[in-house]
C-alpha cells in the first residue's frame, strides 16, 4: 500500500529524473515518445504520485507501472494528495495554484479510470472511442460529489450538484461501453489500403482511362500517405495484430510515420521531381516504422503516446464519431 512520506517528494523527483537519464533511449524512441506527444496514463500517475510523496523514487517503478495494480489509492484519497502537493509548492498567483491542483487531480483520477476500464471491459482507456470525454465526465462527477460532501453549499446548489452527478453518470455509463466493433476496424484498415492504391495510381500516372494525370494530381498521390493512410490506421482501436505486432508497437510505429512522412514529402521534391519516387519513399518509411517496432521486444514499446498540439487537429485518427456501443 502506498504511504505518504514527509519530505520525500524532492528525493523522489531527483531519482526519477536520474532513472530517466539512465534508460538510454535511442534517437528514434525520443522522436516517437516526446516532442508533440505526451507520456502515457501510468506515467502521468507516476509523476503525480512522486509529486505528492506517495511513492519513493526506487519503489515508484515497481508500484506505478503500465499494469498499474499496485496503485493503492481511491477517489477519497485524491483530494488529500492534491492538497499535500499544493502545500509543498510556491505559486505566483491563485490561477497558477488552481491550474496545478487541476493537473494533479486529473492525472490521479485518470489512472483510476484506466484501471476500472481495464477491469470492467478488458481494454485500455485509450482504446475507447472517446477516452477524453470519459475522463472529463469522471472529473465532473468527482468535483460535483466533492461540492456536495463539503457541506458549504446552499440547498439549491446541493440539489443542482446532485442532479449533475446523476446526469453525468448516465452519460458516462454509455461512453464507457463505446468500443469499436470488428467490422469497423476492418473498414478503416481497408480504407488505408485503398488510399495506398489510389495514391500509387496517381503518383505513378497509372490511373485507368486517364492518359496523363496532371502534376497536381500526382503530387496529391504522394500526400495521401499522410492525409489518409496513416490517420485511417490510427483510427483502429485497439491497434495491433495478434501474434504479429502489439498495440503499443503499432501505435508508436504510426506516430513515428505520421511525423516523418510529411518531412519526406516536403523535402524530397528538392532532390527529385518524380512523384512516384516520393510516394515510394513514403511507403518505405511506413514499412520501416512497422518493422522497427515489430522486431523489438515487447517491453521496448510499452509506453503509450498520443499526438497533441496542432497535429492533433490534422489527424482524424482520434475522432469520436466512429463505432458502435457495446451492449
Amino acid at each position: 500500500t502506498l504511504q505518504y512520506r514527509p519530505g520525500s517528494r524532492v528525493v523522489s523527483l531527483v531519482r526519477l529524473r536520474a532513472q530517466e537519464k539512465q534508460e538510454g533511449k535511442s534517437l528514434v524512441d525520443e522522436v516517437a515518445s516526446k516532442g508533440i506527444w505526451q507520456g502515457g496514463v501510468a506515467g502521468e500517475a507516476k509523476e503525480a504520485l512522486a509529486r505528492v510523496g506517495w511513492v519513493d523514487g526506487e519503489d515508484s517503478q515497481d508500484k506505478v507501472s503500465d499494469a498499474g495494480p499496485a496503485l493503492e489509492y481511491t477517489r477519497e484519497d485524491i483530494e488529500t494528495m492534491v492538497q499535500r502537493a499544493v502545500e509543498d509548492e510556491t505559486f505566483a498567483d491563485e490561477r497558477s495554484k488552481e491550474m496545478f491542483e487541476d493537473d494533479t487531480r486529473t492525472k490521479l483520477l485518470k489512472e483510476l479510470v484506466r484501471r476500472e476500464v481495464k477491469t470492467d471491459y478488458g481494454v485500455e482507456l485509450e482504446d475507447l472511442l472517446n477516452p477524453i470525454k470519459v475522463v472529463s465526465l469522471e472529473k465532473k462527477i468527482f468535483l460535483a460529489e466533492l461540492q456536495v460532501a463539503r457541506g458549504d453549499a446552499s440547498a439549491e446548489e446541493r440539489a443542482a450538484a446532485e442532479d449533475d452527478v446523476g446526469r453525468f453518470k448516465a452519460e458516462l455509463a454509455k461512453e464507457r461501453k463505446s468500443i469499436m466493433m470488428d467490422w469497423l476496424k476492418l473498414l478503416f484498415r481497408g480504407q488505408a489500403a485503398l488510399s495506398i492504391l489510389i495514391g500509387g495510381l496517381l503518383a505513378f500516372d497509372a490511373v485507368p482511362l486517364v492518359e496523363h494525370v496532371p502534376i497536381a494530381g500526382r503530387a496529391f498521390g504522394f500526400w495521401t500517405m499522410w492525409l489518409f493512410t496513416i490517420p485511417s490506421l490510427r483510427a483502429v482501436k485497439p491497434l495491433g495484430f495478434p501474434d504479429l505486432v502489439s498495440a503499443a508497437a503499432e501505435k508508436k510505429a504510426l506516430n513515428l510515420a505520421f511525423v516523418t512522412t510529411p518531412l519526406a514529402t516536403i523535402f524530397l521534391p528538392f532532390a527529385t521531381k518524380d512523384p512516384s519516387l516520393i510516394f515510394s519513399a513514403n511507403v518505405a518509411i511506413l514499412g520501416a516504422c512497422y518493422a522497427f517496432y515489430s522486431l523489438r521486444p515487447d517491453d521496448a514499446a510499452t509506453q503509450e503516446v498520443e499526438i497533441k498540439g496542432l497535429l492533433k487537429y490534422l489527424d482524424y485518427g482520434s475522432g469520436r464519431e466512429r463505432g458502435a456501443r457495446r451492449e
